[in-house]
């Protein structure tokens, strides 16, 4: 009888379980409001579908605070559909300006933040008016994206076999082809959700593309408007330099011969640049550009060789990498130290060659 009743009393609470799981997905599958929305309509079918939003935020540079901070060097830019920008502008000490330097701050960084805000004033006393800019993060799809690439092409990549040295496989004969065919993908260690994640990226690409043009014309209108500002101040030569993700959007710009003094090159400079193949392929394909790449001890040699030498093969003539005992990425206390190149760059690469 008490077996009996165990046996009564487990059915019970099967059954109660089950209905329990049942009735939980109608609760949670509506989306909250969803049945306010029902009884005042009536008629499920008839409300148009929504599409979903993914909403990001972006974290502001502080510009009106940094403004209030630095009245004597805040510059106020227009760059029409590129926004408001605040630039920080301090002249060159001495009575003869030699040009002006455009310095591109890192991603998420403000005019005032790090090595470019650090920059001013060793430039200025080398005779160079510099202005800095700070630079937005880009909208965080973007950053995602760049997130995923990299971390695909820190997966370490498959073996290569050469013919005749696979290990034998347990039960597999000499010339038994389906002991040689690899496992099933989840069973070689990556999820199956990774590579869901993966196709999704793929299909967004051209939305990613998007963000990415537009994105970069944002950034190009500000640095346009800065120069567009130095040279009504009389600056008829800008030098461009961009730290980090900087170097990438400033390289456009200046690819472009945009700052160039009358009859002169343009001149770049990048400081511990953070580069894919697009950027260097718009700087390879600019002659008359002059370019110094100034890069950190502490970076990977890998990279910087590698970038070295796709550059040199474009046929870029005025290109130069020098390598620095900087930090990685680069601080405030690296700021004489990276002024000094520049301006020594910067006058040997304008001076008359010697007769």
């Amino acid at each position: 009888m008490l077996t009996e009743r165990r046996v009564w009393l487990m059915v019970a609470l099967l059954l109660w379980s089950l209905s329990g799981l049942a009735q939980e997905p109608d609760a949670e599958s509506a989306p909250e409001g969803a049945a306010a929305d029902s009884a005042g309509n009536g008629n499920d079918d008839s409300a148009p579908e929504k599409p979903v939003e993914r909403p990001f935020v972006s974290v502001g540079l502080g510009q009106e605070a940094l403004a209030a901070q630095r009245p004597e060097q805040a510059v106020w830019l227009d760059a029409g559909a590129g926004g408001r920008v605040l630039g920080l502008l301090e002249r060159e000490s001495g009575s003869e300006a030699k040009g002006a330097v455009l310095v591109l701050a890192d991603e998420g960084q403000s005019a005032d933040t790090a090595l470019a805000g650090a920059l001013r004033e060793p430039l200025a006393e080398a005779g160079w008016a510099t202005m800095s800019l700070g630079l937005e993060s880009p909208p965080y799809p973007l950053v995602r994206a760049r997130r995923e690439l990299l971390r695909l092409d820190q997966m370490p990549k498959p073996r290569e076999v050469a013919a005749g040295d696979a290990p034998a496989q347990d039960g597999a004969g000499e010339g038994d082809a389906d002991a040689a065919d690899p496992a099933p993908p989840q069973a070689q260690g990556e999820p199956q959700a990774n590579e869901d994640s993966i196709m999704i990226d793929v299909m967004a690409r051209d939305d990613l593309d998007q963000l990415r043009n537009a994105y970069r014309e944002q950034i190009q209108a500000q640095l346009t408007a800065a120069i567009t500002h130095l040279r009504g101040q009389g600056y008829s030569r800008v030098a461009l330099v961009g730290v980090g993700h900087g170097a990438a959007l400033a390289s456009r710009v200046a690819a472009q011969g945009v700052g160039a003094g009358p009859g002169e090159p343009a001149l770049l400079v990048w400081v511990a640049p953070r580069l894919d193949d697009d950027d260097l392929g718009a700087v390879g394909g600019a002659p008359r550009l002059r370019l110094l790449d100034l890069r950190s001890n502490a970076s990977a040699s890998d990279a910087r060789k590698a970038q070295k030498g796709q550059l040199k093969r474009s046929g870029m003539p005025g290109y130069q990498q020098q390598v620095l005992a900087m930090a990685s990425p680069p601080a405030s206390a690296d700021a004489a130290l990276v002024a000094g190149r520049v301006s020594g760059w910067l006058r040997r690469t304008l001076s008359p060659p010697a007769p």
